[in-house]
């Protein structure tokens, strides 16, 4: 079970818990307003992304899914130290095919190919960032950059309290990436049942 950083649970024995920390923008303002704290860098490759024709949007379709698959493999290989951990594609295109608006597939797509992907969950007004994948040969039109920033824009427009940009695994460099965007760490709890 993991806990939501502004709700913790406190479980008793036997759970055990694991310390852990995520990156939260927090929004409840206009998305003006909170790109005004993004880093003086995370702002230039955001106008760079766009003065570059990336273009943000929702999935479409079902193929946009398997493409969205195919870099995520491309994405593994890359790191190569999640061999063999690769979620199965049918997972994707299940929450795919539910077609509930709280599952958000954002895409970034540049002269009419797909570069870059994320995944968020919705609800109750958070906004959680659970997945994603981009295409290394396309990294200089920054396409992670602006799928972020959609993401928050959208949800200062929808009411959304907080995006949760997720735990950065100790990676230095994801940690400086979130906080260009003005998120600030919250610790929260994972628990397992131990017998």
């Amino acid at each position: 079970l993991v806990e939501s950083p502004f709700a913790p649970l406190d479980l008793p024995a036997p759970f055990t818990a694991k310390e852990m920390s995520t990156h939260i923008v927090m929004l409840g303002k206009s998305s003006a307003a909170i790109a005004k704290s993004f880093s003086r860098g995370q702002k230039s490759n955001i106008n760079q992304a766009r003065r570059k024709g990336v273009q943000v949007r929702l999935a479409g379709n079902e193929q946009e899914i398997e493409q969205y698959y195919e870099i995520y493999l491309q994405t593994l290989k890359r790191w190569s130290t999640t061999k063999g951990k690769a979620y199965p594609r049918e997972l994707f295109l299940s929450l795919y095919r539910q077609q509930d608006p709280n599952v958000q597939f954002w895409l970034a797509e540049a002269h009419g190919v797909l570069i870059a992907g994320i995944l968020v969950l919705a609800w109750r007004g958070s906004l959680v960032y659970w997945h994603g994948c981009a295409q290394k040969e396309y990294f200089n039109l920054y396409p992670n950059n602006l799928l972020h920033a959609t993401v928050i824009e959208k949800g200062c427009a929808d009411g959304a309290a907080y995006y949760d940009m997720g735990p950065s695994m100790g990676l230095p460099g994801v940690v400086k990436f979130k906080e260009s965007f003005g998120a600030q760490q919250h610790l929260f709890k994972a628990y397992r049942w131990k017998t």
